[in-house]
Parts: C-alpha cells; sequence; structure tokens
C-alpha cells in the first residue's frame, strides 16, 4: 500500500525515495524534523516519470562526433535529476529522465572544446556542436629582466570552470581542450 516506518530516528530527517534500485537521484526528497518522543505522518508524492531526452552531438561542420559524453543536471532544487550518456557512432545519445526540466548539459569530446547548453523546455531533441579544440600556450617572465617564472599558477576561465596550469622551469604553461573566443587568465604566484 505504499507505507512505511522508521523507529528510533534522529531529530533532523531527510527521506529519500528512488524510482528503481540503479536511480543514483532520488526522484522524491523530503526534509523534517522529528521532536523526542514524537509520532509524525508524512505523505511523499512520487512525481510522473519524465521522458527521455535525445542529444544529437556535431562537430562544427555538421558531421556526428561518436564516444561524446553528454552530462545533465536539473537546476531546480524541487526537481532533482541527473543523467549521463555517451553518443553512437550516429552522434546521439538518450538521457533518461531529463526531457521537461530545466537543465546544463555539458559536453564533452575528445580533440574538441568543452560545451555547456541551457535546456530549459519540454523539447524532445537537442542538438549541440562542439568546435575543435585549442591549446593555449604561454610562457611567465618577471618584468624586471625577464627571467622565467616556475610554479606560476595559470588559471583560464571558462563556461565549464576554471582550468588551471603550472609553469614549468622556463616559465612555460600549456592548456589543452579550450574554446575559441574572449577569455580570461589570471596568474598567481608566491612573492608576486
Amino acid at each position: 500500500d505504499g507505507t512505511f516506518a522508521f523507529a528510533a530516528v534522529p531529530e533532523a530527517i531527510v527521506v529519500s525515495v528512488f524510482r528503481g534500485e540503479d536511480d543514483l537521484v532520488p526522484a522524491v526528497r523530503a526534509a523534517f524534523d522529528v521532536a523526542e518522543n514524537e509520532k509524525k505522518s508524512v505523505t511523499l508524492t512520487l512525481p510522473a516519470a519524465r521522458d527521455p531526452l535525445t542529444v544529437h552531438v556535431k562537430d562544427d561542420r555538421g558531421y556526428p562526433i561518436a564516444t561524446a559524453q553528454v552530462s545533465a543536471i536539473s537546476v531546480d532544487a524541487a526537481q532533482p535529476a541527473r543523467a549521463t550518456g555517451f553518443t553512437d557512432d550516429r552522434g546521439d545519445t538518450t538521457l533518461d529522465g531529463i526531457r521537461g526540466l530545466a537543465a546544463r548539459l555539458e559536453v564533452r569530446a575528445p580533440g574538441h572544446a568543452p560545451r555547456a547548453v541551457a535546456v530549459e523546455d519540454g523539447r524532445a531533441e537537442v542538438e549541440v556542436k562542439l568546435e575543435r579544440a585549442l591549446t593555449v600556450r604561454g610562457f611567465v617572465r618577471s618584468a624586471r629582466g625577464g627571467t622565467p617564472l616556475e610554479g606560476v599558477e595559470v588559471t583560464l576561465a571558462s563556461e565549464l570552470g576554471p582550468r588551471l596550469a603550472r609553469t614549468d622551469k622556463d616559465g612555460k604553461f600549456t592548456i589543452d581542450d579550450v574554446a575559441s573566443g574572449p577569455t580570461e587568465l589570471r596568474l598567481r604566484a608566491a612573492g608576486w
């Protein structure tokens, strides 16, 4: 009949309900407090199962990209969901339970710059185009004398978060898999 019970619980409770045994993200999560010697009755309503979202990944020329990793996460805390898939030879993958959610897709493929895409409507399919990856190379030296600086932390800001590198003994650094366009580099070194 769908009922459950717990005995001898702590004061703060979080109950998570999963649709299937292999699910990693709960379909429903509820938090509540139970005072000492109190009995509490809670009703949790499992939302209807969401349809899958099909993602087509192509390169900048329109050719499908195989083995791209596509990860989706709900951006609505009230509707938790997470899914990851890998594209087939046609550049397609299906992410279960994502359609109709406001979600963020992160797409990565070898030799291509990673990309983040927001999905906010109930579309059944999304196409994501990836650019060829670029490599940022540079060197860091002191303002006075031009001496190469070793161990400088180089941070490149990107839509998928910061990318880090350190300079070698010659003051050189390399950051791979970067998208084209404006970017920002930040340098940090002890004593400078």
